[in-house]
Protein backbone atom coordinates (compact mmCIF):
# COMPACT_ATOMS: atom_id res chain seq x y z
CA UNK A 1 0.00 0.00 0.00
CA UNK A 2 0.98 3.69 -0.81
CA UNK A 3 0.41 5.00 2.52
CA UNK A 4 3.08 2.04 3.83
CA UNK A 5 5.49 3.19 1.45
CA UNK A 6 5.19 6.74 2.64
CA UNK A 7 5.01 5.89 6.42
CA UNK A 8 8.25 3.58 5.96
CA UNK A 9 10.11 5.83 4.10
CA UNK A 10 9.33 8.57 7.00
CA UNK A 11 10.58 6.10 9.68
CA UNK A 12 13.41 5.33 7.92
CA UNK A 13 15.07 8.92 7.60
CA UNK A 14 14.61 9.47 11.30
CA UNK A 15 17.93 9.45 13.04
CA UNK A 16 18.56 6.90 15.76
CA UNK A 17 17.68 9.41 18.50
CA UNK A 18 14.33 9.99 17.02
CA UNK A 19 13.13 6.43 16.11
CA UNK A 20 14.04 5.69 19.62
CA UNK A 21 12.05 8.58 20.46
CA UNK A 22 8.80 7.53 18.39
CA UNK A 23 8.84 4.30 19.19
CA UNK A 24 8.66 4.86 23.48
CA UNK A 25 6.18 7.43 22.37
CA UNK A 26 3.70 4.64 20.73
CA UNK A 27 4.23 2.51 23.43
CA UNK A 28 3.48 4.30 25.81
CA UNK A 29 0.86 5.91 23.87
CA UNK A 30 -1.02 2.23 23.44
CA UNK A 31 0.07 0.40 27.02
CA UNK A 32 -3.39 1.19 28.64
CA UNK A 33 -5.15 -0.18 25.61
CA UNK A 34 -6.72 -3.69 26.15
CA UNK A 35 -4.14 -6.02 25.22
CA UNK A 36 -5.90 -7.35 22.51
CA UNK A 37 -5.71 -3.81 20.69
CA UNK A 38 -2.19 -3.19 21.59
CA UNK A 39 -1.29 -6.70 19.55
CA UNK A 40 -3.78 -5.73 16.52
CA UNK A 41 -1.81 -2.19 16.33
CA UNK A 42 1.76 -4.03 17.34
CA UNK A 43 0.80 -6.44 14.60
CA UNK A 44 0.03 -3.88 12.00
CA UNK A 45 2.75 -1.67 12.89
CA UNK A 46 5.20 -5.22 11.97
CA UNK A 47 3.77 -5.25 8.93
CA UNK A 48 4.54 -1.59 8.40
CA UNK A 49 8.01 -0.98 9.87
CA UNK A 50 8.99 -4.35 11.19
CA UNK A 51 11.76 -3.02 13.55
CA UNK A 52 9.18 -0.39 15.03
CA UNK A 53 6.82 -3.15 16.01
CA UNK A 54 9.28 -5.53 17.45
CA UNK A 55 10.53 -2.84 19.85
CA UNK A 56 7.38 -1.67 20.73
CA UNK A 57 6.76 -5.76 21.62
CA UNK A 58 9.63 -5.62 23.46
CA UNK A 59 9.40 -2.39 25.52
CA UNK A 60 5.47 -3.28 26.29
CA UNK A 61 6.57 -7.08 27.16
CA UNK A 62 4.42 -8.68 24.49
CA UNK A 63 5.05 -12.50 23.31
CA UNK A 64 3.64 -12.32 19.90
Amino acid sequence: MKEFDQIRSFYMELSDVHKCDMTEAIADDIMFFDEEFQSEIIYFLCEVVPDLGIRIKEINGFTL
